[in-house]
């Protein structure tokens, strides 16, 4: 499998194959980023996630804290659409820990 790292602005493009012994190999990576970043991406992918956020009767930016694996990406943007807001600002943390992913859900901007 081929990737682009995204890791660091280098952008490189890593390969990574299983070997016959469950363990992967990577190449291509410039730095110890991308073998992290392809290991991750085919053991456990995990994504940042950026939304909008209803506040009163406007609408804010919104993003996860860190990283939260991908299989919950439209879990967390449900929860997110449920949020009944009434005032924030940007650095507000609105939810800690959404669904026991580590991340909490932070105010990015206003309207």
């Amino acid at each position: 499998m081929e990737l682009t790292c995204i890791k660091c602005p280098i952008g490189c493009r890593v390969t990574i194959k299983e070997n016959t012994s469950g363990d992967y190999e990577v190449s291509g990576n410039l730095c110890p980023l991308g073998k992290q970043y392809a290991l991750e991406e085919m053991t456990a992918p995990k994504r940042i996630v950026t939304s909008l956020i209803r506040v009163n009767d406007k609408v804010y930016p919104c993003k996860t804290s860190t990283a939260i694996p991908k299989d919950k990406i439209f879990e967390v943007l449900e929860e997110i659409g449920k949020l009944k807001i009434f005032s924030a600002n940007v650095g507000d943390v609105v939810v800690k820990n959404i669904l026991n992913t580590d991340a909490d859900i932070v105010i990015t901007g206003t309207n």
